[in-house]
């Protein structure tokens, strides 16, 4: 059996990189695996690589900086997979750029949400479906 099977995990930011790769290994091991993405990002690689691995996938849009759309994204993949095991909460925001040359609004992009405040409303009792 594999470690995950029967398990509903989301992946915040699967849409590319560590997020992404997280996604597959989780479908490989069993899991179904809602991939969350911005409506800017296009979830077609991850899927592909869920797919390939033998598993079930599906995308779900939200930005996690709006907490709304955070508990409308978790809610919604209760609804449609039944269930919700596991989160993980990889989304944050990096702009690559040399510490001296950031901006305080840059800087207070990386210390707030995604990158902080994102987990409470994803874990949150509000996100409980009713």
């Amino acid at each position: 059996m594999r470690g995950f099977e029967g398990k509903v995990a989301l992946v915040t930011g699967a849409a590319t990189g560590i997020g992404q790769a997280t996604a597959a290994r989780l479908a490989a091991e069993g899991a179904v695996v809602a991939v969350n993405t911005l409506s800017t990002t296009d979830p077609a690689g991850t899927l592909a690589q869920i797919s390939a691995a033998g598993g079930e996938g599906f995308a779900v849009v939200a930005d996690m900086r709006d907490p709304d759309q955070v508990i409308a994204m978790v809610r919604a993949v209760a609804d449609r997979a039944g269930r919700l095991d596991y989160v993980v909460s990889n989304a944050a925001v990096n702009p690559f750029m040399k510490w001296d040359e950031t901006s305080i609004e840059a800087f207070n992009l990386l210390s707030g949400p995604p990158n902080s405040r994102a987990r409470s409303p994803t874990c949150s009792p509000t996100t409980r479906a009713t």
